[in-house]
């Protein structure tokens, strides 16, 4: 059988993924670049159980073990001790201040967010190994930090001199 074949893109504030598993399917996800996957409180059932709505389609697994914490409030984050992604139900290892229905959270990985992409995809739990891939990844993380540098050092009149209507054409060809 042949390895899983995964493409990365990581970029600023998101990182895509598609996958080809082994089978041949493919499969995509999307998180963000922060290592972090955004959910909405459906139910608050009780101070260590909630039931949540998310798109990122996680296999059972996956985010055991993680990080929940809920967005614009001062509460301290707690570790997620099961989730069940058939039935939305999650829970942590002890109650949560701040949390109710309606409230914004974040599942947040320490590792980086293409190795959380690789376990949504593969459906490979936190801290588990991932199964043989071959991957390629890119970035464009960078591309707004030089685009900014290019334009700040042409204002200054550094990378071009001559009228402004010459500096902004020098930009464009950057």
């Amino acid at each position: 059988m042949s390895p899983w074949q995964i493409w990365i893109d990581t970029g600023g504030t998101f990182t895509d993924c598609l996958a080809l598993d082994p089978a041949g399917t493919l499969r995509r996800a999307k998180v963000l670049s922060s290592s972090a996957l955004r959910a909405v409180v459906a139910e608050v059932e009780s101070a260590d159980t909630l039931r949540i709505a998310e798109e990122w389609g996680a296999a059972p697994g996956v985010v055991d073990g993680l990080e929940l914490r809920v967005l614009g409030a001062d509460a301290a984050p707690a570790r997620i001790a099961s989730y069940d992604p058939a039935s939305g139900r999650m829970r942590l290892e002890r109650g949560m201040d701040g949390v109710h229905a309606g409230a914004s959270v974040e599942v947040r990985s320490p590792e980086e967010a293409p190795i959380l992409a690789a376990r949504l995809v593969t459906g490979t739990a936190h801290g588990a190994p991932l199964p043989p891939l071959a991957m390629r990844l890119a970035t464009t993380r960078g591309t707004n930090a030089l685009l900014n540098r290019s334009r700040c050092i042409a204002d200054r009149g550094g990378a071009s001199r001559g009228s402004d209507r010459h500096r902004r054409r020098s930009l464009t060809d950057i």
